[in-house]
């Protein structure tokens, strides 16, 4: 969370941690790649055996081998996790972090079940990281800035949901410090369908939160899908924000929404919504929602689906930011009022830009809609027309283990399936 967007894998920390775990979990041809990229080791056993290894092997060359993987937290890997599920190879890599850990001392920010997306090396949806410019003393010394803790810490900074304008546990770091989400399901590194699905029911003492994500690779399809099944349920009414903090030129949306010409309005008063800037927003709009921006020549489209009123709000960090200490970075937020709320959001990325060439290949989403069959306690079933061919995704949220047979009427025809979750597309199951 409290990442310093400089930094690199040369950064100091990266150099002792490869060098402890080489010298504690045993030699990994896999770390030399970076090793001999960072072109320095520590004075210790770990170090020394790194050199004499890259010295015996300076004609080969090492290849990192980039994979998807699943953490756990806490000293006894039982507070949560973070996953990160990987597609593509080379410099068509994509990456997404869905971070569902424990609060992480005073370095935590409140963001359960947040999620980061990178594509081919760039950051697509970000993470704020920490606010602070270290060791330049033009900036509090180099110091933490305040708005670490008025805005980067804060919810509504990360791409979760924020209830009520109340970052997660009140803001309160021992409450989040004791509590953490917990993974419900996941299969990850394994056929064209990877997922990840984790509950907090302790964020907010009257909401429960429930997000799943999955990234299916389609037939004669080149990028990933990520479709973001985001679910809360409670007792009483409640306001959900959920921003994508987007990086990136906006290029084009399925509704009208209003900008503000002439003056801006803050969003919020507290909780790090006084530091943004509301650019424009949409309010009484269909319940599918598409927004593509543009992003190092590629297009990405997010269309969501909300089964309650939306409202749309675009907007900027930099309100009561006087020394100009934050990122002036854009947010496209989602908003409903209800109990219960399930989005249903898709990440896709497709197309390109040629500058040279002057010509845009698949700038317009390929998704025509997005359709809740059904989303209740037992399933939630969601219809996606990507390539006027249909996507479903059906997913047991009462039931996670992964030999459990279920049977689900669809059109007619019975679908089987073994574990929590089924992928089908056109038909076909995806594996």
């Amino acid at each position: 969370n409290d990442a310093l967007k400089d930094k690199t894998y040369r950064s100091n920390e990266m150099v002792v941690a490869l060098d402890i775990a080489w010298q504690m979990y045993g030699r990994d041809s896999g770390y030399l790649a970076i090793c001999k990229e960072q072109k320095k080791i520590c004075l210790n056993k770990g170090g020394a055996d790194i050199s004499k290894a890259l010295q015996s092997t300076h004609k080969q060359s090492f290849v990192f081998p980039y994979r998807s993987a699943e953490y756990t937290d806490g000293a006894k890997g039982d507070e949560g996790g973070l996953s990160i599920l990987r597609s593509g190879n080379g410099e068509q890599l994509s990456t997404l972090l869905f971070k569902y850990t424990s609060h992480g001392l005073s370095h935590g920010h409140y963001d359960k079940l947040n999620i980061q997306f990178y594509d081919k090396g760039n950051e697509i949806i970000q993470d704020y990281g920490a606010a602070r410019f270290i060791n330049i003393e033009h900036k509090w010394g180099g110091r933490y800035l305040p708005e670490t803790n008025s805005y980067a810490q804060q919810t509504i900074a990360h791409n979760t949901i924020t209830v009520d304008e109340t970052s997660h546990y009140n803001g309160n770091e021992k409450l989040s410090e004791a509590n953490h989400p917990n993974k419900f399901f996941s299969s990850v590194g394994l056929g064209s369908v990877q997922v990840l699905s984790a509950i907090d029911d302790k964020a907010y003492s009257h909401v429960n939160l429930f997000r799943t994500i999955y990234s299916i690779r389609l037939p004669n399809v080149t990028e990933p899908l990520l479709v973001d099944i985001f679910k809360t349920h409670s007792d009483s009414v409640h306001q959900y924000d959920l921003p994508f903090n987007y990086l990136g030129t906006l290029m084009k949306t399925n509704f009208n929404y209003i900008s503000n010409n002439t003056a801006l309005k803050i969003f919020g008063e507290k909780n790090g919504y006084q530091h943004l800037w509301v650019e424009a927003s949409a309010k009484n709009i269909s319940p599918f929602t598409q927004f593509t921006f543009l992003n190092h020549q590629t297009f990405y489209t997010i269309s969501s689906l909300s089964n309650n009123p939306l409202e749309v709000f675009f907007t900027r960090i930099g309100a009561n930011d006087p020394n100009f200490n934050l990122r002036r970075d854009p947010s496209y937020i989602l908003r409903t009022r209800a109990k219960d709320q399930t989005f249903v959001n898709v990440i896709e990325t497709h197309g390109n830009f040629n500058p040279t060439t002057e010509i845009a290949v698949n700038s317009f989403s390929n998704i025509s809609s997005i359709q809740k069959i059904e989303d209740n306690d037992e399933f939630t079933i969601a219809e996606i027309i990507y390539k006027n061919k249909r996507l479903l995704i059906i997913q047991n949220n009462a039931d996670n283990k992964s030999n459990s047979k279920h049977k689900y009427i669809y059109n007619g025809n019975e679908i089987n399936f073994t574990g929590p979750f089924e992928v089908l597309y056109d038909g076909k199951s995806v594996h």
